[in-house]
């Protein structure tokens, strides 16, 4: 299942859940590359609290249902699948940035409510990528709309979705060909 990022992010905006497609998406993410499991009792209070409207709260509830099924299968697949939820490469570059300093700070916040902190040893390669996520969640946000900006891009958005694949697969080896993704509701 592919996520569609329009779809997502206009359904969290009419759900008025307060975090856009990318920010949630990198929330998901952190957390499960952190524990290899979901626990979306926990990502639900954290990404809709204070949204007290049933049905708000059941759609929010949905479409954060519909991206961490797709968080945990593609980070678990046999086959490298996982990629970010950014806009479309048709969607002005600025756009796209906007949003992948979105992604990253909530992947940083998703370490966080997963249960990182400075009592974990990273290895140096782990830490140093955390750090340039960090980085990266300050870009400045309305680059040139040249062909070196686009590439540019579409370098940082490689080096952020295989750092987060090596990131899992170090602090979880050979889990996809143990036991599959875990989604505890």
């Amino acid at each position: 299942m592919e996520l569609d990022y329009n779809e997502i992010d206009i359904g969290l905006i009419e759900a008025s859940a307060g975090t856009r497609a990318s920010e949630c998406h990198g929330l998901i993410t952190a957390y499960f590359v952190f524990n290899n499991e979901l626990q979306m009792g926990l990502l639900r209070d954290h990404l809709v609290s204070g949204l007290e409207d049933a049905q708000a709260l059941d759609q929010a509830y949905a479409v954060i249902n519909k991206i961490a099924e797709d968080v945990a299968s593609t980070l678990e697949s046999e086959e490298i699948i996982f990629d970010l939820l950014i806009p479309d490469d048709d969607e002005p570059l600025t756009l796209r940035t906007q949003a992948l300093s979105e992604w990253c700070a909530g992947f940083i916040s998703g370490l966080g409510v997963a249960g990182l902190n400075e009592q974990h040893s990273l290895q140096n390669e782990s830490e140093e990528f955390i750090q340039d996520l960090s980085k990266i969640a300050r870009l400045e946000t309305e680059p040139e709309e040249d062909e070196d900006s686009e590439t540019a891009f579409v370098e940082l958005i490689e080096y952020v979705r295989i750092g987060v694949l090596m990131l899992h697969q170090d602090w979880h080896p050979n889990t996809q060909l143990e036991t599959g993704p875990r989604v505890l509701h």
